[in-house]
């Protein structure tokens, strides 16, 4: 479930954007990897000692890979680089938990839009 879910994400966070060359979902499943946009921002995304990326962004980003059974490519941008890096197809998605959290509001607005549906359909079979 959650890999379909997370599969969603990728598809209607890149399709939701204007004009993005970032590359489609079974372009990132072809290649086996997940190109994500982050900022370094303690404690959501920072180096460690040696250099190596950590922080909340990183491991949601790294679980949203995983998710989808592909390897998370992290790649650091200043702030004001995020939206150009995905406009210019550098990076697939940008900042993992704002995907993620955007993912959750739209999953919920369209299971509130089934229920609505549903509702509808049966007021008219009554009726």
């Amino acid at each position: 479930m959650m890999r379909i879910a997370l599969t969603i994400l990728l598809a209607t966070s890149t399709a939701m954007t204007d004009p993005v060359a970032a590359r489609d979902l079974q372009e990132v499943l072809n290649t086996g990897s997940l190109r994500v946009g982050i900022t370094l921002f303690p404690p959501w995304a920072t180096r460690s000692g040696n250099g190596e990326l950590i922080g909340f962004e990183v491991d949601v980003a790294r679980q949203l890979a995983a998710d989808m059974g592909v390897k998370a490519e992290l790649l650091a941008y200043d702030v004001e680089r995020l939206v150009p890096a995905l406009e210019a197809g550098e990076i697939d998605v940008r900042r993992a938990e704002i995907e993620a959290l955007e993912l959750s509001l739209k999953l919920k607005a369209l299971k509130a839009l089934q229920i609505w549906r549903e509702t509808q359909l049966e007021i008219e079979k009554k009726n």
